[in-house]
């Protein structure tokens, strides 16, 4: 088209790879993090892409690659992890409980929401800055 683009020298840009490479080996490698990523995942089910990437993000050692990254730090990821860090923790809840709750029961709308209710709320857990994570 008439332009040259003026790109930036390999070592340049392989420099910058390198440095964001090391702010995440910095971050993911902080007590800080760690201490808040491993409590929020004891909250996930053992299944499922999200537990086992957040997971392998706790289990990173000192050498994080680009590859790695791109792997784990999906959307959902970043989400859950923003989530994480700005002190919300996760409470399970099985639709299982619910059902068998209610299952083969007569009862009136009253008793079914109570019974909700109960099963939102489970064993008197604190809420504070929870979520609920549902469970099929």
């Amino acid at each position: 088209m008439g332009e040259e683009l003026d790109l930036p020298p390999v070592s340049e840009v392989r420099e910058a790879i390198e440095d964001g490479l090391a702010g995440y080996r910095s971050a993911l490698s902080s007590s800080a993090f760690r201490e808040a990523l491993a409590p929020y995942v004891q909250g996930l089910p053992r299944r499922g892409d999200l537990a086992t990437k957040l997971e392998s993000i706790l289990r990173l050692g000192g050498e994080v690659n680009p590859r790695q990254i791109t792997a784990l730090f999906s959307e959902d990821v970043i989400g859950h992890l923003n989530r994480c860090m700005s002190g919300k923790t996760l409470r399970p809840r099985n639709m299982a409980d619910l059902r068998d709750a209610l299952a083969g029961r007569t009862v009136t709308k009253e008793e079914a929401q109570r019974l909700f209710a109960q099963w939102l709320d489970g064993a008197g857990e604190d809420e504070g800055e929870s979520l609920l994570h549902i469970e099929p």
